[in-house]
């Protein structure tokens, strides 16, 4: 392959980590004022459906996605069966989510939740619709449109989040986001990327569908075990504890994901097309573990320290009960920001059945480790998260050393050699910590977060010249 190649997925990354930071930097803006406005009761019913609502997500997309990006050439038909096949699905799983949702509610003594659930299921049907443009779009590395389409769907959601807890609709304005952001996104892939499936069977899919159902199993067991402890804590401590629990999950992981998810759009399909040439694999996966090391980590480290100051500062000394739990999401927030790597390597190789071994496992361990945890209050269900899941994630490296033919060490010590660069940055921001005092102002805030963000980019940038250079190109060469 020639340089162009490189180049392309450099641009790829830029463009889908650019975009993506802008889109989450709207959406976080609006989340932000909407917790002003809502209570932690309020919050945590709506992360108890946004909770189930990602695990049958898994359910409804049945992995055709990944399958129609990881195929070599796919025919228009079968292209069309999967379009068919994954409506019929999302269908069937709207249908029995809508009849389900009283028992749910009942389940968890919330009645007001068997309504925001049946709306909430809106979003099921949406993953039916954008199936095969978004994979399209994905497969052709097109991540301008991509961004396009996230941006306006989540600056939509955002704003409409903000009217309704104006409004003073609690619950609902988180929902109706989630609705307003899947849905649109749906819509602006059909018109970006339009694709009408003509009526046929569902023949020559059997391929496609058996990689489909490995990682179908694997999505469902990773959302199942990803969301068992909104589930048990919304069930074991009630709304108000829940509210206070995810709003530091989210805290830690919605900035982890939005870089994580940015850099996994194009690790997927970048890889795939290296699986014949092992020597670029192990370069291109190594080369975006680092990446997303030293992003995911510059805001773990930032948002970790300063979290306190920001929510004094704020106003929102509602949510200061939630401080703790994130510095402990913090150091699973280290793991994480390089081990969602591993499964996007393992399809993009074929090895699917290995990610859902490996998603067995976590569905089995961590919500067992969740129950027990659960017992000893909700600092016990983050303790859960703390000794199960590096634990686990050993596993996944070992199938993703197999996968690059390396021995379980290397790939370790390779997925997190730049960890170091983040201790000039991990210095800083509590030497300035230490100097501000527990309640600094405003100006001393800013200039510490600024100031910390300045030393772990600068020391990134010298160390990592070669991979920012890359990233900066703006026309490949051959």
């Amino acid at each position: 392959m020639s340089q162009s190649f490189a180049s392309q997925v450099a641009r790829s990354l830029l463009y889908s980590g650019l975009g993506n930071a802008l889109s989450r930097v709207i959406f976080l803006v609006g989340l932000t004022w909407t917790l002003k406005l809502v209570t932690p009761a309020d919050f945590g019913l709506a992360s108890v459906s946004l909770a189930l609502i990602g695990v049958l997500t898994g359910v409804a997309d049945l992995g055709l996605s990944r399958a129609l990006v990881q195929a070599k050439d796919p025919s228009r038909g079968q292209i069309d069966s999967l379009m068919w096949l994954g409506t019929a699905v999302a269908t069937a799983t709207f249908l029995v989510l809508c009849l389900g949702a009283p028992l749910i509610a009942d389940f968890y003594g919330q009645p007001e939740l068997t309504p925001i659930l049946r709306v909430h299921s809106a979003v099921l049907m949406a993953s039916g619709i954008e199936l095969v443009p978004r994979a399209q779009l994905t497969r052709e590395l097109s991540f301008g449109r991509l961004v396009l389409i996230d941006n306006l769907s989540l600056t939509l959601s955002a704003a409409l989040m903000v009217y309704f807890a104006q409004r003073g609709l609690g619950p609902w304005a988180i929902v109706a986001a989630d609705v307003a952001n899947r849905g649109g996104r749906a819509l602006l892939c059909q018109l970006l990327r339009p694709h009408l499936p003509r009526l046929s069977g569902l023949g020559g899919v059997g391929e496609l569908v058996n990689f489909g159902a490995y990682t179908t199993g694997s999505r469902l067991l990773y959302n199942l075990y990803v969301n068992a402890d909104y589930l048990i804590v919304g069930k074991v401590f009630g709304p108000e504890v829940m509210g206070i629990y995810a709003a530091a999950y989210r805290i830690v992981f919605d900035p982890l994901r939005a870089v994580t998810g940015a850099i996994n759009q194009v690790v997927f399909p970048a890889l795939a097309r290296l699986r014949e040439e092992l020597p670029r694999l192990r370069r291109y996966y190594f080369t975006m573990a680092r990446t997303s090391l030293l992003l995911v980590g510059t805001l773990l480290l930032t948002v970790a320290v300063f979290v306190d100051w920001g929510l004094r500062l704020g106003g929102y000394e509602q949510w200061l009960p939630a401080v703790p739990f994130v510095h402990a999401f913090a150091i699973i927030g280290v793991v994480r920001c390089v081990s969602p790597l591993v499964p996007q390597l393992l399809n993009a190789n074929g090895q699917a059945r290995d990610n859902f071994f490996y998603s067995t496992a976590t569905a089995a361990v961590m919500p067992l480790l969740f129950l027990v945890g659960s017992q000893f209050g909700i600092e016990g269900v983050v303790g859960a998260w703390i000794v199960g899941y590096p634990f686990l994630a050993s596993l996944l490296f070992f199938f993703g050393a197999r996968a690059l033919q390396l021995s379980w060490y290397r790939i370790v010590a390779g997925s997190y050699a730049g960890m170091w660069l983040l201790l000039p940055a991990t210095v800083v921001a509590l030497g300035l910590r230490a100097l501000a005092g527990a309640e600094p102002s405003v100006g001393m805030s800013l200039l510490a977060v600024v100031v910390t963000l300045l030393t772990s980019l600068s020391t990134v940038f010298f160390a990592e010249r070669e991979a920012v250079q890359l990233l900066l190109k703006r026309r490949a060469t051959t």
